[in-house]
């Protein structure tokens, strides 16, 4: 391509070619799938849904691990810019329970890629409202603040967090191989933060009632190796 079109004017034609031909035959934006590439990315202002993990490369073993963590940090630009879609897991699979949490906060589209005879169906039903559409979140999933300066493949564990209204929710994936320790907090789990709300109840998916706690308060947690959880934040009422 360099040899014969510049590349940005090339990126650009094709970019705009992709739109012509689905323009043509759907009447709304489509998924943007391998969007990474900031040429196309800032060139792409019709698609609604825009890819925000690396698809598995053919014949190399896949880490959905490397998926979320992608996902998480990439949402930071792209839910300003599009939909973040995390893509497509397998209800089936081990991992499959912290792949649909993470997909439920993301505030994006949920999919899977299982064959028919190998859906979950439980974890379908427990990913949606009980009129089977998604949750409608006040925005997409970002990661907390305590967690944009750490590794979450090395250092503390994956933490995104969602808003609906009052109440917060923090998803937790320990991404490694290690039990591992982490702080959480009601400063963790929002945007900007109510400075006249001081208690919060706090609910685990897992562990259920976990007490209360002060808007300026920590929680120091453990959680497994490779295993993850949710927690939400409710505000005390007077």
């Amino acid at each position: 391509v360099n040899s014969h079109l510049p590349k940005v004017e090339a990126t650009k034609n094709i970019t705009d070619a992709f739109k012509e031909s689905y323009s043509k035959t759907f009447d709304t934006g489509l998924l943007s799938d391998e969007a990474h590439n900031s040429i196309h990315l800032y060139h792409s202002n019709t698609e609604d849904v825009v890819r925000t993990a690396s698809p598995p490369l053919s014949g190399l073993q896949h880490n959905p691990n490397l998926g979320l963590y992608q996902s998480a940090y990439n949402s930071l630009l792209i839910g300003n810019l599009a939909i973040p879609d995390w893509g497509s897991f397998s209800s089936s699979k081990k991992d499959a329970w912290a792949q649909a949490a993470a997909r439920v906060l993301s505030g994006g589209p949920i999919y899977i890629n299982d064959d028919i005879e190998h859906i979950n169906h439980d974890l379908l039903l427990a990913s949606t409202l009980p009129n089977g559409e998604i949750f409608n979140w006040d925005h997409f999933a970002f990661p907390t603040r305590s967690s944009l300066f750490f590794d979450p493949i090395k250092d503390q564990p994956l933490m995104i967090f969602n808003t609906q209204g009052e109440v917060k929710t923090l998803g937790i994936f320990n991404l490694k191989d290690q039990d591992t320790g982490y702080l959480i907090g009601p400063q963790d789990v929002d945007l900007l933060p109510d400075q006249n709300q001081n208690m919060y109840v706090l609910f685990s998916y897992k562990e259920g009632y976990l007490g209360k706690v002060n808007v300026k308060d920590w929680i120091q947690r453990k959680i497994k190796a490779q295993d993850w959880d949710v927690v939400t934040f409710s505000p005390v009422k007077n």
